[in-house]
């Protein structure tokens, strides 16, 4: 109650200000984090991203590969690769 003038009505103005701080900082953290980091992620999330980016990219191309039969032996190259990503991402937390 102490944040709140009721007797003046001013709610609605500290509720205007809260929101137009809100958009301020949402629009301060889109310049901040830059075109990458707004795919990403930023700050702590986006090492974790990039590492499930590429655990997904390199799946699909075994994948792709494999069912070509371009390159057969793919599978013991991206295996290692995929788990160590996976281990990455789970052992951080």
């Amino acid at each position: 109650m102490s944040d709140w003038n009721i007797s003046s009505g001013s709610k609605g103005n500290k509720l205007d200000e809260l929101k137009e701080k809100n958009d301020h900082d949402k629009k301060m953290a889109g310049i901040k984090a830059g075109k990458i980091g707004k795919c990403i992620g930023y700050q702590d999330g986006a090492s974790q991203n990039v590492a499930f980016i590429i655990c997904i990219f390199l799946l699909l191309c075994a994948i792709i590969l494999s069912v070509s039969k371009a390159y057969y032996d793919i599978w013991s190259i991206v295996i290692p690769v995929i788990t160590l990503a996976l281990g990455y991402l789970f052992g951080k937390q």
